[in-house]
C-alpha cells in the first residue's frame, strides 16, 4: 500500500542491519572528527600543537633570535662591534697609526727625515709671514686715509655744499624753494621772447628782459611765449 511505500522510504533512510544513507553520513562525519588511525582533524590539532608547544617551536624561534643578535661571547653583533671599533679607532691609536705610517714610509723613500711638525711649521710661518705684511700694509694705508681727511684739502669742498639758512622763516617754510635758493645763491634773471607778429610779413622776434627772480623754481619753470 501507500503507508508500506512510504514506512520503507524512512526505514531505508534511518538505518538497518545491511546500512542506509544515514550510517553512509555518520561514517563520514566519524572519518572526519577522528579515530584511533588518524583523520583530518587530528592532523590540525597535531599541527597547532607543534606551534604552541614552548619548548620545540618558540625554542627554534629564539635560537635564531640568537644567532642574529649575537651575545656576549660573539655572534653577528659582536663582529659588527668589532667591524666599528676597527674603523672608528680607539685611543691608542689604529686607524690614524696606519696613515702616519704610510707618510713615514713615503718620506723614507725619498731619502729624508720627515717630521710632521716640521711640515705645520714650513706652512705655518709663511702664512704668518703674509699675514703680517698683510698688517702692515693695512696701518699704512689707515695712516694715509686719516693723513687725507685730517688735512685741509676737503675744507673748499665742505665750503662749497655748505648749506647757510639765513632767517628762521627759510627753516619754517622748508619749502623748494627756500632750500634750492639757499644752494645756489642768488638767482640770475631770465628772458622770455615775446611774438610781435601780427599779419603775413616776416616773423620779428622781440627780446624783453624780465624782473629778477627770486626763487630757483620760477627761473626753471617759468612760462615762455615763443609763437
Amino acid at each position: 500500500s501507500p503507508i508500506d511505500l512510504v514506512t520503507g522510504v524512512i526505514d531505508g533512510i534511518t538505518g538497518g542491519t545491511d546500512g542506509s544513507p544515514i550510517d553512509l553520513v555518520t561514517g563520514a562525519i566519524d572519518g572526519i572528527t577522528g579515530g584511533t588511525d588518524g583523520s583530518p582533524i587530528d592532523l590540525v590539532t597535531n599541527a597547532l600543537s607543534d606551534v604552541i608547544n614552548p619548548e620545540d617551536s618558540l625554542g627554534t624561534v629564539t635560537n635564531l633570535l640568537g644567532s642574529i643578535t649575537g651575545d656576549l661571547n660573539g655572534g653577528v653583533l659582536g663582529g659588527l662591534t668589532e667591524l666599528t671599533d676597527t674603523i672608528s679607532g680607539t685611543l691608542s691609536g689604529d686607524s690614524l697609526n696606519y696613515v702616519t705610517d704610510a707618510i713615514d714610509g713615503i718620506s723614507d723613500n725619498f731619502g729624508f727625515e720627515f717630521d710632521s711638525a716640521d711640515l705645520v711649521l714650513s706652512v705655518a710661518e709663511p702664512t704668518q709671514t703674509i699675514i703680517s705684511g698683510g698688517n702692515t700694509t693695512i696701518d699704512i694705508l689707515q695712516d694715509s686715509v686719516s693723513t687725507l681727511f685730517s688735512d685741509t684739502t676737503f675744507d673748499s669742498i665742505n665750503d662749497l655744499i655748505g648749506i647757510t639758512l639765513n632767517t628762521d622763516s627759510d627753516l619754517a617754510n622748508n619749502t623748494v624753494d627756500n632750500l634750492l635758493t639757499a644752494i645756489t645763491g642768488t638767482t640770475s634773471t631770465i628772458t622770455t621772447v615775446a611774438d610781435t607778429t601780427t599779419s603775413d610779413s616776416s616773423l620779428t622776434e622781440t627780446v624783453t628782459p624780465q624782473t629778477s627772480l627770486t626763487n630757483l623754481t620760477d627761473n626753471l619753470f617759468h612760462n615762455l611765449s615763443l609763437f
